[in-house]
């Protein structure tokens, strides 16, 4: 019986037992990542080249899905040369 006394359980089985006796186990959360912000100078994004030429974001967006145009690493970003043709693109 002394051996039954001494035994614990390691990660995560505690949560485990824990839920299958009917408790709850609360684990502390993770701490949040912290990341530093991009960025993307000398870029134009697609809601700028929008706002210049009238038309929605998402409806820009469509349109480029459309045509095939990859979605950029950068997000929907280009730089001038790009985002002219861009702007052509979507000018109609």
């Amino acid at each position: 019986m002394e051996c039954e006394e001494d035994f614990t359980l390691s990660n995560p089985y505690p949560s485990m037992a824990a839920q299958i006796a009917g408790r709850q186990h609360h684990m502390p959360p993770a701490p949040p990542v912290k990341r530093a912000p991009k960025s993307h100078t000398g870029m134009q994004s697609l809601a700028e080249i929008c706002s210049e030429i009238g038309v929605k974001p998402s409806k820009a967006r469509r349109l480029l899905r459309a045509q095939h145009v990859e979605k950029p690493s950068a997000g929907w970003k280009w730089d001038e040369l790009q985002a002219c043709k861009i702007k052509k693109l979507l000018s109609f």
